[in-house]
């Protein structure tokens, strides 16, 4: 059986499931990211962070990842991610400097 979970890149449905995975600094995070718009830059470089994390880039629909669904995925990459908290912090500042860039080579 396919999931209907599954997208092209990270959906940004799935960002409130990764809330309780990790520590207060992971929380926190989430929990900011969350609660702002869509089109929010700071939403977009975690939707970013997560893309890479996943290697949703390389996920076909017809492997294991994307017929269990891009939540499992997640929260499984969330939870078995070897580093601490503070790298995930690091990555994600570091999406934010990949979008910024980014951004300001198409304006």
């Amino acid at each position: 059986m396919v999931s209907r979970d599954y997208e092209i890149l990270f959906p940004t449905r799935t960002i409130t499931a990764l809330q309780n995975l990790r520590g207060s600094n992971w929380t926190d995070l989430v929990t900011k990211i969350s609660n702002l718009e869509v089109n929010d830059d700071k939403r977009i470089a975690f939707t970013l962070l997560m893309a890479r994390l996943c290697n949703c880039a390389f996920c076909q629909i017809d492997s294991y990842r994307a017929i269990r669904g891009c939540v499992p995925c997640a929260i499984q990459t969330i939870e078995r991610f070897q580093d601490d908290d503070q790298k995930l912090l690091e990555l994600y500042s570091q999406a934010q400097v990949d979008l910024s860039q980014y951004m300001g080579t198409i304006s």
